[in-house]
């Protein structure tokens, strides 16, 4: 798990994940999932999931693979739209952070210090999600910023069709 200081800016969260989704696009995703903080999650909710399953490599492949619905028989011809590296100027246009300063969503300040909601970049030929070269999907990466000892790690949230 990769931390970042306690005060880490905005900057240096956003970076880490623009260096995280390029292992990903690597297909290194044991690697990938070796970056962030391990917790549980529920791929049918929005809210966090104390019983949930923890990523894999494998589910990480399948949510990907599948334009984030998880499931093996999916195909709407987006099937082999592999993650590619980000350009800068399209990931600031589709990259949200916001600091918690209350609960949302369930996440309690003391234990999260932002949620970070961005589209990954896709490189899909389907006609109907082709994109332009300044934009990206609108499959959206979900990631918590989680408040871990000596520091802030990324958590992986969601991935999923906006």
């Amino acid at each position: 798990m990769i931390v970042l200081p306690a005060d880490a800016t905005d900057e240096q969260i956003k970076q880490l994940v623009i260096d995280w989704i390029a292992v990903v696009a690597e297909e290194r995703y044991e690697e990938a999932l070796g970056m962030l903080y391990q917790g549980t999650f529920n791929p049918f909710s929005d809210s966090l999931d104390p019983d949930g399953q923890r990523w894999t490599p494998e589910l990480l492949q399948l949510a990907l693979a599948t334009y984030g619905c998880f499931d093996p028989e999916y195909d709407d011809g987006c099937r082999a739209a592999p993650v590619t590296p980000l350009r800068e100027r399209a990931f600031a246009n589709y990259f949200s952070l916001e600091r918690l300063t209350e609960k949302c969503w369930n996440l309690e300040p003391e234990d999260y210090a932002a949620i970070i909601h961005c589209w990954m970049p896709l490189n899909c030929t389907a006609p109907d999600l082709q994109f332009a070269d300044d934009e990206i999907s609108d499959l959206t990466l979900r990631m918590f910023v989680r408040r871990v000892p000596d520091g802030l790690a990324l958590e992986l949230s969601l991935i999923h069709p906006q």
